[in-house]
């Protein structure tokens, strides 16, 4: 296990006193991560690839879109053609819609820093997961 999947984890089962905890992971180190039921997790896979083997996880949402880097001047060929399945409007309110969801089911402790991870997903278009 690496060092950072590790100290991940270990963050998972003691919680900040004040704050709130939020981690990007590769896909390799999320299929790891223990199903706590403290944990929300959203998972993004490319378009072209299959889901993550995330079982056991009570809040869990997937979503599935093409890496589109939107801030480009001039968009490759390559990329044009993704832009049917990149993210949309409407996957940034089924994201606020599972935050909130998962909130008043009982992952009160995660909702700012989901909501801080879900900014940070709608500037930078793309996380590394």
């Amino acid at each position: 296990m690496n060092n950072h999947l590790t100290s991940v984890i270990s963050k998972l089962y003691r919680p900040p006193a004040v704050g709130r905890q939020v981690f990007a992971l590769s896909r390799a180190d999320a299929q790891r991560v223990p199903a706590l039921a403290s944990v929300a997790m959203i998972s993004i896979t490319a378009a072209d690839k299959g889901t993550a083997q995330l079982e056991g996880f009570e809040y869990l949402m997937r979503l599935s879109f093409a890496d589109v880097d939107f801030n480009a001047k001039d968009l490759s060929a390559r990329a044009r053609e993704k832009l049917p399945a990149a993210f949309t409007a409407a996957q940034a309110r089924e994201i606020v819609e599972f935050i909130n969801q998962s909130a008043a089911a009982g992952c009160a402790d995660y909702r700012s820093a989901l909501r801080r991870w879900f900014l940070a997903l709608v500037c930078c278009r793309a996380v590394p997961v």
